[in-house]
């Protein structure tokens, strides 16, 4: 069953949860003030959970020896206990690799804060955490620009060479001279995309890995 908790400290949270005989398997605190919310989910679980009054049955005459007391069945263990990975939390190292992961892939950092949240992190410290990946992001974007600056100007003014020599000496075959217009203008089309991911990495969306 879903249990949404609301902390006096005014944090919301929820998560999905299997109780065991009623009750929260393992204790869950506040994502927020850190707090314990064990005993409030255990009370919205037991307002969730209702259990049918089972109708008498009707008496009828049985005769014993012919039909024997079918034996008990078998005990259910009670206090099973679960871990933290049955509420989907995961170790603290782990969550900060998945969410310094998130950032550099382009999630929202509102979303990643929630996600870290949700692992337990108090909201000022995910939010530093996520302040530090995205100016890493930035970084890593604007390195990619000066590569791609570089690059596309190289091929773009190199082969912008050969195309004015080949034209000097009067080589003007159109298959040779079309090929080297093309990696002209794609050489152009790489260093303008490498300018403007140095001056504005904010507007650089996706996978910095992929650029």
């Amino acid at each position: 069953m879903e249990i949404k908790i609301e902390c006096p400290c005014g944090q919301h949270f929820a998560f999905d949860v299997e109780p065991v005989n009623g009750q929260m398997p393992c204790a869950i605190a506040c994502p927020s003030c850190n707090d314990d919310a064990t005993a409030m989910a255990n009370s919205l679980i037991a307002a969730q959970v209702i259990i049918p009054a089972k109708p008498a049955a009707p008496r009828l005459a049985v005769n014993r020896e012919a039909h024997p007391a079918p034996s008990a069945p078998p005990a259910v263990p009670t206090g099973i206990q679960r871990d933290a990975r049955s509420l989907g939390l995961v170790s603290r190292e782990q969550a900060e690799s998945e969410a310094q992961a998130k950032i550099s892939w382009g999630e929202e950092p509102d979303a990643v804060i929630r996600y870290l949240m949700l692992q337990s992190f108090p909201a000022d410290e995910a939010k530093e955490l996520v302040d530090g990946y995205v100016l890493q992001r930035l970084a890593d974007v604007r390195k990619n620009g000066i590569r791609m600056t570089i690059i596309g100007a190289s091929l773009a003014f190199g082969v912008g060479a050969l195309f004015f020599l080949c034209y000097k000496v009067g080589f003007t075959s159109p298959f040779v001279m079309g090929l080297m217009g093309l990696s002209i203008v794609f050489g152009l089309w790489k260093m303008v995309n490498g300018i403007l991911m140095i001056a504005a990495p904010k507007m650089q969306s996706g996978d910095v890995a992929e650029d």
